[in-house]
């Protein structure tokens, strides 16, 4: 996009309305996006440490054994 081109004054307010709107979108998903993330992070780090755990006993055990 070059600024040599002369812009309608209607335009540029169109736009930034457009831009607000998907800002405005995109933030609300963003928060819904980030929540996902985290419930899934705090799920998949609870399943690891119980792999972990699960896999040292068994280690532990086969050591026992």
């Amino acid at each position: 996009i070059t600024s040599s081109i002369p812009l309608p004054p209607s335009v540029p307010t169109k736009v930034a309305w457009m831009t607000r709107e998907m800002v405005s979108r995109l933030s609300t998903r963003r928060t819904q996006l980030s929540r996902l993330i985290r419930m899934s992070l705090n799920t998949a780090s609870r399943k690891s440490v119980y792999r972990y755990g699960s896999n040292d006993r068994f280690s532990l055990n086969s050591l026992n054994a």
